[in-house]
């Protein structure tokens, strides 16, 4: 458009010039210049303010994903508010971490199978030798609006991230208190033990049994007990 924008002006030029020389208005390089002149003006003053001339091409890419977090069997899709307040989600893929934008991108988060993250973005191309002679100088290819379609698991959970954060401090606090736990069992049942049994004190082997029987029912009893914590927690949140 803008080499006939051009010819238009020139065919305006010309005719004026004529018309000087002739002594005559020479009215049809006059209408036909202006008329070309401000059709092509239009027409760029559209195409940079729209997809005109320009063919609807989406770019559809789906990929497998990983949770953002992991805790005991519990996995998680975190959020955080954008700069527009909509929801960027955290995921990964093989061990590096990604987030989905919120500027002019739109997510739909929804139960399946699979664990994937389908990208799809709208891009505007001239496609046609007739538009990209239209579009001589001007933009070919424009990028629209991108749409995620989010599919986790129904064991996965979406949350802040945080409150993901107040469950691995919940994580941490439960495995701070295993050791303490660990030595006032051993402490007492060893005590028990002896008194019930003279020669405990000099049984190693039975020692290290009592011992190893002791740390995984406190480590089994602790597990239950904290993944009974998440859980009522995560429910709280839904």
């Amino acid at each position: 458009m803008i080499l006939l924008l051009v010819l238009g002006i020139v065919i305006v030029v010309v005719g004026i010039l004529r018309s000087v020389q002739q002594h005559t208005v020479r009215w049809m390089p006059l209408i036909s210049g202006t008329v070309l002149a401000i059709a092509m003006a239009v027409g760029l003053y559209t195409a940079h303010h729209s997809n005109f001339l320009l063919t609807k091409m989406p770019l559809d890419k789906t990929q497998k994903i990983k949770p953002a977090a992991t805790l005991l069997d519990f996995k998680f899709i975190t959020t955080e508010k954008g700069s527009n307040g909509e929801n960027r989600y955290t995921y990964k893929v093989g061990n590096k971490s990604y987030q989905t934008l919120t500027q002019n991108a739109e997510t739909t988060v929804k139960t399946g199978e699979t664990a994937q993250l389908e990208t799809i973005v709208t891009t505007y191309q001239a496609k046609s030798l007739f538009s990209r002679f239209m579009l001589f100088g001007e933009t070919k290819l424009k990028t629209g609006k991108t749409q995620y379609v989010l599919t986790v698991p129904k064991d996965w959970d979406v949350l802040t991230s945080a409150q993901v954060k107040e469950l691995q401090k919940m994580v941490k606090d439960s495995n701070n208190g295993i050791t303490d736990e660990v030595a006032n069992q051993v402490k007492k049942q060893f005590a028990d033990r002896a008194k019930d049994d003279e020669n405990f004190m000099k049984d190693k082997d039975a020692q290290q049994k009592l011992q190893s029987d002791i740390v995984n029912k406190v480590t089994a009893d602790r597990q239950a007990n904290l993944e009974k914590a998440l859980n009522e927690k995560i429910q709280s949140w839904q």
